[in-house]
């Protein structure tokens, strides 16, 4: 994340020194505003998908056994490794090793998986 925060900062500096040099000669003050704000918009929002949490699913019982589970839930939504009940459209992360309620994937641009709780700022961090 570091060097995420650092790699966008040197961009954004870099833009405001490369790219646009001499805008304050001309006046072209809008086109980089909206250039930096708009690399600022990726890097709040990068940060706030990476560092959310995206639903992950928690055990209720951590004293109960495989088979009082495989009793009390239907086997096909039962994750195995994580050793809980699951909902219909949740899965289990393999890199995170945890189970995400309503699974996306597992984004390696951000170190974090996209599920329920923030596929919104994921699209915005995107589309930005």
């Amino acid at each position: 994340m570091a060097i995420y925060i650092l790699l966008m900062s040197v961009s954004l500096v870099a833009l405001h020194l490369i790219c646009f040099p001499f805008s304050w000669l001309d006046g072209s003050e809008t086109l980089k505003t909206i250039a930096s704000s708009s690399l600022l918009l990726v890097m709040i929002f990068g940060v706030v998908t990476s560092m959310s949490d995206p639903g992950y699913l928690v055990q209720s019982n951590q004293d109960h056994s495989l088979l009082t589970l495989i009793k009390e839930c239907d086997p096909v939504w039962i994750c195995y490794e994580c050793e809980i009940c699951c909902s219909p459209r949740s899965r289990h992360c393999n890199v995170c090793n945890r189970c995400v309620d309503r699974f996306d994937h597992h984004c390696p641009w951000i170190n974090n998986c996209i599920g329920q709780n923030n596929l919104w700022s994921f699209y915005v961090f995107i589309t930005s």
